[in-house]
């Protein structure tokens, strides 16, 4: 609990404002490919939490901070949260 709320507590908005943390990703594609991880590794057993998106803000292009959980005992090996890359503010 204390690690989602320091997540939900990360700003984001655009890069340029004073105290923003997380700003877009680079281009909806990466979004598109991120979401496609977060769904994967769902679809394998990780619980996925993610800290809502600020009003404004388009989807296409922002992913608020999220967090990827195993249950107890799973073998992260077979799931690619785990041994892949997420290019985005998720921590697996």
């Amino acid at each position: 609990a204390l690690l989602r709320d320091k997540l939900a507590g990360l700003r984001v908005g655009d890069p340029m404002a004073p105290g923003t943390q997380v700003g877009p990703l680079i281009h909806a594609g990466a979004v598109a490919r991120l979401r496609e991880q977060g769904a994967e590794a769902h679809a394998r057993g990780a619980t996925f939490w993610r800290a809502p998106l600020p009003e404004g803000l388009p989807p296409e292009r922002f992913v608020p901070p999220g967090l990827l959980l195993l249950p107890d005992g799973a073998d992260p090996v077979g799931n690619p949260a785990w041994r892949e890359e997420l290019f985005g503010p998720v921590l697996a």
